[in-house]
């Protein structure tokens, strides 16, 4: 008696862990298998007590059939989209945090290479006033004439410079805050992705649980079926087509969660062009 059930709890073991590693479409494979042995079993259990419920339990079997069937093809595409917007959604942010990065750049690159070059005038005109101080200094007006004369002249040069330098920095802070906008935008706009997200994991953890009470009554329904029990296998029967119509209704909300995010990922994408 103990050996029995040890060797039940046992094969309940290895059934939950088989279905906890496999992959989901894997597992609801394995979950609702429908062998040849059970087929002619629930043939046998529908026509027995004289057909009463022979009907029934053959239109919800089909219906159960279709349902599986239909739940396969979403799974397939959502999990089409859901990578294709995984992908989608990865590059959209490194696009986003690129967004004018070249423009910046060279812009950047521009305003070095200018303020390099009037390095030297600026260079001389800080010289030229040194020796403005230094002939001050020792009294020598005419001295001080000449060398003034000629830091006027370079002065000139040097306001010309400093309004050049000005203007490309202005140019290269309004790129910066045009380009820290655009990225702030498209953020903000690829930030609506997120309570989608949060819905679908809600649908998700939904799902799984219609799974696993459609999971308990196939195991309901499966020994009825082999205990030529029509009565249990019809009551079976209707409880898992309505667990596995809410499983589809979940699934169908996250493909339409799914191609939500798919629209705001291309909107997005759109704008970092």
């Amino acid at each position: 008696m103990k050996a029995s059930i040890f060797v039940r709890s046992f094969a309940a073991f290895l059934t939950l862990l088989l279905l906890s590693i496999l992959p989901p479409a894997l597992a609801g494979a394995a979950a609702f298998e429908s062998t040849p042995s059970l087929k002619a079993a629930l043939a046998k259990t529908a026509a027995s007590d004289g057909g009463r419920l022979q009907a029934a339990i053959n239109s919800r079997y089909g219906e159960f059939e279709a349902l599986r069937k239909q739940e396969t093809t979403l799974d397939k595409r959502i999990q089409e989209i859901h990578g294709a917007n995984g992908t989608k959604l990865t590059l959209l942010r490194k696009r986003i945090g690129l967004i004018d990065a070249d423009k910046v750049a060279k812009l950047e690159q521009e305003l070095s290479r200018t303020k390099g070059r009037y390095e030297p005038l600026f260079n001389l005109y800080t010289a030229q006033n040194k020796q403005v101080s230094l002939a001050r200094s020792f009294g020598d007006k005419t001295l001080v004439s000449v060398l003034r004369t000629q830091a006027e002249a370079t002065k000139a040069a040097v306001q010309i410079a400093r309004l050049d330098i000005h203007t490309k920095e202005a140019k290269l802070k309004a790129a910066k805050r045009e380009r820290s906008d655009k990225m702030n935008r498209a953020r903000k706009a690829l930030s609506a992705v997120d309570p989608l997200g949060k819905q679908i994991k809600a649908q998700r953890s939904a799902a799984s649980l219609h799974k696993k009470h459609a999971a308990a009554e196939w195991t309901n329904f499966t020994k009825a079926a082999r205990k030529t029990d029509a009565g249990r296998a019809a009551s079976a029967l209707a409880a898992l087509t309505d667990f596995q119509r809410r499983l589809l209704a979940q699934k169908t909300n996250i493909l339409t969660l799914e191609n939500q995010i798919a629209a705001i990922a291309a909107k997005v994408d759109g704008q970092v062009r």
